[in-house]
């Protein structure tokens, strides 16, 4: 909520238009904590805060495909009001059979298991493919004075895991949850920013930009979420 409240200050300041602070907002809210913060997390915290993480990605994936959309959707000129419809989409339901699954540790037979697995493997690298098309059509001029991007970068990068820190210190937290939320909040602009701008016809290079960036500034948000966990 303070991410948020942040965000809709900054884009008045820039004097955003609505589909590109619905966007500002999502890339600052939703970060890459699956396909590089669980890998991080595990590396940095070990294997009980990787079971943290993946239960964050759940909640991640969950909240990208109703409230993400919701934003999206809201700001698209093609949708006039947001429709209850949007909470069936095919990511929401898979990602809360997923977590009901997870939470009752129920098995999946193996003719099941075997081809949802081989469906789990190829999203990765399908988004990978979108997201470098994406980038193909973007020049090196394109990524200078782009104030709202960087604003965006800056929001993901830094002054999300510092608000994150600062709520964790008021209240009281438990190691490896602490741990695991503050270097989620730190990770890179999610790819779905981009495949959900391309959808709902939003700045789909200004996704598509931040997400660059923001991978390539984890040297500065990797020092930064292990300065603030030897501060917790």
């Amino acid at each position: 909520a303070i991410i948020c409240f942040l965000c809709l200050v900054i884009a008045k300041c820039l004097n955003v238009d609505r589909k590109r602070r619905s966007l500002f907002i999502f890339m600052s809210v939703f970060g890459n904590t699956g396909f590089i913060g669980i890998p991080l997390v595990q590396l940095m915290c070990g294997e009980m805060s990787a079971f943290y993480a993946s239960i964050l990605e759940a909640a991640n994936d969950i909240l990208i495909f109703t409230f993400g959309i919701f934003i999206m959707q809201k700001a698209s000129e093609e949708e006039k009001g947001f429709s209850l419809k949007n909470f069936l989409n095919p990511c929401f339901i898979g990602s809360v059979i997923g977590l009901i699954l997870f939470v009752f540790q129920i098995k999946l037979p193996g003719f099941i298991a075997g081809p949802v697995e081989m469906l789990s493997s190829a999203t990765t690298p399908v988004a990978m493919i979108v997201l470098g098309f994406q980038l193909g059509g973007l020049k090196l001029k394109d990524f200078c004075g782009d104030k709202l991007c960087y604003a965006a970068v800056l929001m993901k990068l830094v002054i999300a895991p510092l608000i994150t820190f600062a709520v964790l210190k008021i209240w009281a937290s438990s190691y490896p949850a602490d741990t695991t939320l503050l270097i989620d909040m730190g990770m890179p602009v999610a790819v779905m920013s981009a495949l959900l701008s391309q959808k709902y016809d939003n700045d789909t290079a200004l996704a598509t930009k931040a997400i660059l960036i923001s991978t390539l500034g984890l040297f500065v948000s990797v020092p930064l979420c292990t300065l603030l966990i030897s501060l917790l």
